[in-house]
């Protein structure tokens, strides 16, 4: 009986340390699919950018839209896209007397915007005089190529490109650049790389480029 406890417990030893060794190894090896994990948690993937409109009385000068605040007339020019396509409708209040459709002047400084019934389909309410739409997303492709440089260190290649884009996204950015985005690079695949290391817990991302 006492033989036979023995065996089994040198049995479940085996086992256990068989488990122990294959589980390290899992947890601390660095594959495609583990790296496109870190990279998304590093770098933000899926990146939302949105875009977002103000209702009623608006001062031009005090706005909140692009993420990047560009000056009073991209504003005025995003709005006025917005206007020819139907999804909102913008009133000229100061000065007194201009002409409404015409929000190219840059001495407009008062207007009164209002959505439209497509313009509501289209964007979401935010708050009680905000509405937004998400313009695109920046997500990850996958990871391209692992590059070790030794048992600690690995440079990692990735690939992400924009998906999601609203027809509007095109007529926002050829007024104005958001985020640094420009019409081309929308349909571009974008490489990026990051430098990853191994600690005692597992592969991190130490450097993004």
């Amino acid at each position: 009986m006492k033989k036979r406890q023995k065996v089994m417990c040198f049995v479940l030893a085996g086992l256990f340390l068989v488990f122990a060794v294959f589980s390290g190894c899992s947890s601390k090896s660095l594959t495609r699919t583990k790296a496109a994990r870190l990279i998304a948690k590093a770098k933000g993937f899926p990146q939302h950018v949105y875009f977002t409109i103000p209702t009623g009385r608006v001062r031009t000068g005090f706005v909140v839209g692009f993420i990047d605040q560009p000056s009073r007339m991209d504003y005025l020019q995003a709005w006025a896209a917005l206007e020819r396509m139907g999804y909102i409708t913008v009133k000229i209040l100061e000065p007194k007397g201009a002409q409404n459709g015409n929000l190219v002047e840059p001495y407009i400084t008062l207007v009164y915007i209002s959505m439209t019934p497509k313009g509501k389909k289209a964007f979401k309410k935010i708050k009680k005089r905000l509405w937004g739409i998400e313009l695109c997303r920046a997500v990850l492709k996958g990871v391209t190529g692992i590059l070790r440089e030794n048992n600690y260190t690995a440079l990692v290649k990735y690939e992400w490109a924009f998906e999601g884009i609203h027809p509007i996204t095109k007529v926002v950015l050829r007024v104005s650049p958001l985020r640094g985005i420009s019409s081309s690079d929308l349909k571009a695949i974008h490489k990026g790389e990051v430098l990853m290391k191994k600690y005692d817990d597992g592969w991190r991302v130490v450097e993004n480029e």
